[in-house]
């Protein structure tokens, strides 16, 4: 550690232990010299990481997340500093909460500065379900093409055949490991499917070892056998990968839609009416699950950000949520309105944040497909067994769907395409309809049931027309390829056949019960009720640590390697790989993984960004601690449409004459068929 920046973190420590305690001494001037210490050691850790960290990206990543951090908790102390001002009151238990945090950054700044103790953690881009995807494929595709040209002998053709299959397996329990994490988090019927093909994946990869292994007294692997066997693996991998896709979409929805309900608020009013304790338990319950959903969908954002900035943001928010996990529900038992409320907005501030990240990540096109699919499984269900429940969650997804396009508004050309702008302003209006009946219908269960499934099924076409407007946008949009389950067989099975089952059991079992997320940051401290108290952080996990340096190097070369290096020279000479373009194109806004050289000058360049940002942010919370970041838009409950629109509900439902355009004219636009509807209407 550079003695400037030793310094630089010693006064800043012995300045904050100051606001442990209330007093003059402790208040907004306080906080200021605090700001002043903070710019003071943010030039010089911007100096540290620019020429002496070099090419270390886990000690980036760490370094940035905790600045974000420091930032992010200093405008929250700030807040706490003013409602003592103006309540006349003295928040401890929230000053510490936030000056813990600091002081914890602090010591992780210190730690990744130290040269004596090297930081031995794995960066969020090497240690994820995409990375070992890409490193999978990477690794399996050269094995599906011929190779006896290669100038090699057969017998050094198949030792090289047999130790590349030896790193696919590693990588593949590793990629398996990271499917369970994420699995853990699905509904039982996902989480099943996605089991079966995780179990596929490991069975073909060890046909594919045993196919490939080198057994004294046996004859030589049959080369096209293995090739055959390669192939079958590499398209196991690719449906692996749609189906996690197909349900990160799925989770997407059910979490921003729970996560609009309040369910923080619920909990606290729960709490505070002293319900029984079996339901504060399943609140609980709800709230950790959604909560473990958020820290998966974060964890596949920053692997999917397309920029550096994007990524270190969403880690800042999930690391904001993760502390709060210990502090903001037993904050509900305390006797100190104050304080739970300063967390709550504070959760709420990032929630918020985090979600309106996410919606820039992922693909329109991909999201409108996949609400269309749940509006269509939500109308057939309604119409066999018809739940408001149901009606009131598809509404919910129906307003994620729209604050997506909202957001995505610049990119999507929204105001710009005047079809596209007026079918996203009916589609608007019908999730009001939706909304307003649905409300109507638990205050009246009169209502025909019809009447609910007709305004969904007028939905559901608008939506349609704003997927293929959307869809028509894209210049080059690949194909989404449909995943063909093989149909199984029933044979008999050989002896090696059966060595290979009893492997992949003795994995699943082994392995089926892996955390469902990671630390990002903090740990939790809530007790043992809370799955994620006993998990490893991410940026801890070591266990593949060791293969992934060297295989990432391998599988990036491998592409370019000469006849000397062995397995890959009949690819040397040929021409570039076929290979099918991965499902993510289609998802997600995300490039082709660059090469090394250039992944670590654009991260570099980065630092001068994200630091100048963080001063930036720094230099000005004078002026902005007061203001918190601008939350999403809230619709109340009664808006002057909504009213209007539950009056013509009601009035439609009573058999009254119309004062307003019939939406049956909606039906017609979506059925362009020979049938002909005659409404007449007056308008007043």
């Amino acid at each position: 550690m550079i003695p400037e920046l030793q310094e630089a973190i010693s006064i800043a420590q012995e300045n904050l232990y100051r606001g442990f305690i209330s007093s003059k001494r402790s208040g907004i001037d306080w906080l200021n010299t605090v700001c002043g210490d903070f710019y003071k050691l943010f030039r010089v850790l911007h100096k540290f990481l620019a020429f002496e960290v070099g090419d270390n990206v886990a000690i980036m990543e760490m370094a940035f997340l905790c600045l974000s951090q420091i930032v992010v908790c200093i405008r929250s102390l700030e807040r706490t500093l003013t409602t003592e001002q103006e309540q006349k009151c003295v928040l401890s238990s929230t000053r510490q909460c936030f000056l813990d945090r600091i002081i914890w950054c602090l010591t992780k700044i210190k730690t990744l500065s130290d040269e004596e103790t090297p930081c031995a953690q794995d960066c969020t881009t090497e240690s994820n379900f995409v990375s070992f995807l890409d490193l999978a494929l990477n690794l399996v595709g050269p094995l599906t093409v011929a190779f006896e040209d290669s100038g090699l002998n057969r017998a050094q053709q198949d030792a090289d055949a047999m130790m590349e299959c030896t790193r696919i397996r590693s990588v593949i329990e590793a990629l398996i490991t990271q499917s369970f994490a994420f699995g853990n988090v699905l509904e039982d019927e996902d989480k099943n499917r996605l089991t079966n093909v995780c179990q596929r994946v490991l069975k073909e990869c060890i046909a594919l070892e045993k196919e490939s292994a080198l057994v004294e007294g046996a004859s030589r692997p049959d080369g096209q056998n293995r090739r055959l066997k390669a192939s079958v693996l590499e398209s196991a991998i690719y449906h692996l990968e749609t189906q996690v896709n197909d349900c990160l979409l799925k989770i997407v929805f059910e979490t921003f839609a729970e996560m609009d309900r309040k369910l923080i608020g619920r909990m606290r009013k729960l709490v505070k009416e002293e319900a029984s304790e079996e339901e504060i338990d399943n609140m609980t319950n709800r709230i950790d699950t959604m909560v473990d959903r958020i820290m998966q969908i974060g964890l596949f954002a920053i692997s999917y950000a397309d920029n550096y900035k994007a990524a270190s943001d969403i880690r800042s928010c999930l690391a904001s949520i993760e502390a709060l996990d210990s502090y903001l529900i037993p904050s509900f038992y305390v006797n100190c309105d104050h304080h739970s409320k300063l967390l709550e907005d504070h959760w709420l501030d990032e929630s918020a944040l985090l979600r309106c990240h996410v919606q820039k990540i992922i693909d329109s096109n991909a999201f409108a497909l996949c609400l269309i699919e749940i509006i269509e499984a939500g109308i057939d269900r309604m119409a066999e067994s018809f739940d408001p429940t149901d009606a009131e969650n598809l509404v919910r997804k129906a307003n994620v769907f729209k604050q997506h396009v909202e957001i995505n508004a610049t990119d999507l050309k929204l105001n710009q395409t005047e079809s596209f702008r007026l079918y996203f302003e009916d589609f608007k209006m019908m999730v009001l309809e939706c909304k307003a009946i649905v409300k109507c219908f638990e205050e009246d269960p009169s209502i025909g049931e019809d009447r609910i499934l007709k305004r969904f099924r007028i939905l559901l076409g608008k939506l349609r027309k704003i997927q293929l407007s959307i869809s028509a946008g894209k210049v080059s949009q690949p194909v989404k390829e449909e995943p063909v389950e093989p149909t199984p067989l029933v044979v008999a099975q050989t002896d090696e056949e059966k060595e290979v089952d009893q492997s992949v059991r003795e994995f699943f079992s082994n392995s089926i019960q892996k955390p469902s997320t990671g630390s990002i940051l903090y740990r939790s401290t809530r007790g043992e009720k809370s799955r994620r108290d006993s998990t490893v952080s991410l940026l801890e996990l070591k266990s593949f640590s060791d293969i992934t340096a060297q295989l990432r190097k391998r599988a990036e070369t491998t592409p370019d390697r000469n006849a000397a290096k062995g397995l890959s020279a009949a690819h040397s000479s040929r021409k570039k790989l076929i290979r099918r373009n991965s499902l993510r194109v289609v998802l997600f806004k995300r490039q082709q993984s660059k090469q090394t050289a250039e992944f670590f000058e654009s991260f570099k360049s980065d630092i001068d960004l994200q630091i100048t940002d963080i001063l930036d942010q720094l230099t000005d919370l004078s002026s902005t601690f007061t203001s918190a970041p601008a939350k999403e838009q809230q619709h109340m409950d009664k808006t002057v449409l909504e009213k209007r629109i539950e009056e013509v509900v009601l009035t439609e439902t009573k058999v009254l004459p119309s004062t307003r355009k019939s939406i049956t004219k909606e039906e017609i636009a979506i059925h362009e068929d020979n049938r002909i509807s005659i409404n007449i209407t007056t308008d007043i």
